[in-house]
């Protein structure tokens, strides 16, 4: 499942709007964000998560450019033994 994240509700409000409100419990594991009569509460699992995506997106990223630049060398033993595991064997 991929979840995609909205930010463009915490940029700053039109005039006049009420800006919004991060509440964070103490002792709690989760976070509170409202904007006007609306809110919502994010779990800790689901900043682990984010968290979790922000690392993996700045791995794939350094790989990438690793690809790119010729640095990245792999070899065939390792490439096809991810290809059986991939295939369930």
């Amino acid at each position: 499942m991929k979840l995609n994240l909205d930010n463009s509700l915490l940029k700053a409000p039109a005039s006049g709007a009420a800006a919004p409100a991060l509440r964070l419990s103490p002792g709690s594991k989760s976070a509170e964000v409202a904007l006007g009569g609306d809110s919502v509460r994010v779990s800790g699992a689901s900043s682990l998560l984010t968290r979790y995506s922000a690392d993996r997106a700045a791995r794939i990223d350094a790989l990438s450019r690793a690809v790119a630049d010729g640095g990245y060398k792999v070899s065939a033993d390792d490439i096809g033994k991810a290809i059986i595991r991939h295939a369930g064997g």
